[in-house]
């Protein structure tokens, strides 16, 4: 079905809608904050350890201590795209029983910070690609729960599990529907060229540091949006 995609670009946000047929099927907005930090991955140095509550807190270079908590590598995923979990081969648990105060660790804000709170963090580190979500922490393979059809699903499933990395996870994405094995080795070689970027930029940073800021709204929506279904893109802005 033909696509229309409606970027209005404000003074104080982002607004993208998405058009089927003549119907709104998908609005997205987004305020436009200078401090906005969800997605972006920091070099950050540990504070404290609080081990009974599986939790610590991490200076990243912000007003307040980010908050990290041991969680699940599904969970550390702000994308409503992805759902479920196929595999978990994860050691999530043990990550705070290696952790002390004055280590430097990398961690991805997953939500922003609301007062008097700081940011939540993660070291279940996730970079989206179009196809693809590459979780270089993690060794799960998982699909979007968009994907319901089964054979399909299946056959997705056998597709990139012949692709991905035994030291890395993969999410497939629903834009992933009835992709072959070349769609996706494009984009997992993108995603772990960007991955390298990262690290090596990580291995010579001093704590606190801004490693990798995230896409903002429109580029987020061209990226995942943008297919042979498109028909045409509006914007109100060069």
């Amino acid at each position: 079905m033909n696509k229309r995609v409606i970027i209005d670009m404000g003074l104080t946000e982002e607004r993208v809608a998405v058009i089927e047929a003549g119907r709104l099927v998908e609005i997205h907005i987004e305020r436009i904050e200078d401090d906005k930090i969800v997605g972006n991955i920091y070099k950050g140095k540990v504070t404290n350890v609080l081990l009974g509550i599986e939790a610590a807190f991490v200076d990243i270079g912000i007003e307040k201590n980010a908050f990290l908590h041991v969680d699940k590598p599904a969970d550390s995923q702000d994308d409503k795209d992805i759902d479920v979990v196929l595999e978990n081969n994860s050691d999530s648990k043990t990550v705070l029983d290696k952790i002390k105060v004055g280590q430097e660790i990398m961690v991805q804000a997953v939500k922003e910070a609301i007062p008097p709170k700081g940011a939540r963090v993660t070291t279940n580190i996730s970079l989206p690609g179009r196809y693809l979500v590459l979780m270089p922490n993690s060794k799960n393979l998982g699909i979007s729960h968009r994907i319901e059809e089964e054979k399909e699903r299946e056959r997705l499933k056998k597709v990139v599990q012949q692709i991905k990395p035994k030291n890395a996870g993969l999410i497939i994405r629903t834009a992933g529907w009835g992709r072959e094995s070349e769609d996706f080795l494009t984009d997992l070689d993108f995603l772990t060229r960007l991955w390298n970027k990262i690290k090596n930029k990580g291995r010579k940073a001093r704590a606190p540091m801004l490693l990798h800021e995230d896409l903002t709204l429109t580029y987020r929506i061209i990226r995942d949006l943008l297919t042979e279904e498109v028909e045409e893109i509006l914007i109100n802005s060069k």
